[in-house]
């Protein structure tokens, strides 16, 4: 298997050259993202009252925050009900459609979806959109069930695309960066907590207080020849 346009065989490295093939491979996309990232600090840094001004030498005399008040204005709490047609009209697709409906709306009640849609709703007016991102996760139980969907909301300062290309659909990779615990890497991937403990750390924080058992994960999603979905994490 291999990502096009790189030409690298990703199955013919060991696990140490493929862990530096996309670390340089994040980087370069990072890179080439940086405007768009430092933009939406800015946005942040404006929804929190920042009192820095566009052009401006001098900090602006915050009375009010402005910013946060019309966002917080236009917050809505309301989560659209699940809705599936089906292509054609036939009594047996149609059935279908309102099978899949009511598991939709089963699994909508099962997962956090107030807290979600609260945090998109920032999101959107604060950055002019969010990332949605489900995964099958076979460390959630559910009475004797075993794995589950689970959902995330995440901004776009978390999404990391392959340069130049507007439409995920057609980019070759691109990355999301997700913050966990080694706990929770632990559980997941079932890897031994005394291996995460020995992973690298980079420390951001001169507060000795700081959590070390709070980490970074980047997840690679990747195209190979036949146009297949993989990720290296």
């Amino acid at each position: 298997t291999q990502i096009r346009r790189t030409n690298v065989k990703i199955y013919n490295l060991t696990k140490e050259e493929r862990l530096e093939f996309f670390r340089t491979l994040y980087e370069n996309a990072k890179n080439a993202c940086s405007e768009e990232h430092s933009l939406y600090e800015r946005h942040l840094n404006q929804y929190k009252g920042s009192k820095e001004l566009d052009g401006a030498r001098e900090s602006a005399g915050t009375v009010r925050n402005i910013t946060y008040e019309i966002i917080e204005s236009q917050i809505s709490s309301d989560i659209p009900a699940p809705k599936v047609d089906s292509a054609y009209y036939s009594e047996r697709r149609t059935r279908n459609a309102r099978s899949i409906e009511r598991l939709l709306s089963s699994l909508r009640d099962r997962l956090p979806y107030e807290e979600l849609n609260d945090i998109d709703e920032r999101y959107t007016y604060i950055y002019g959109g969010s990332v949605w991102y489900a995964e099958w996760d076979n460390s959630v139980k559910i009475g004797k069930e075993v794995g589950g969907v689970k959902l995330y909301c995440l901004s776009p300062a978390s999404f990391t695309p392959q340069s130049n290309i507007p439409s995920v659909s057609d980019m070759e990779y691109c990355f999301l960066k997700f913050i966990t615990t080694k706990s929770e890497l632990s559980r997941k991937y079932e890897i031994p907590y005394e291996e995460l403990e020995n992973a690298e750390c980079t420390f951001e924080s001169e507060n000795p207080s700081f959590d070390t058992d709070t980490v970074t994960v980047i997840s690679a999603f990747y195209k190979d020849e036949a146009g297949e979905i993989g990720r290296f994490i």
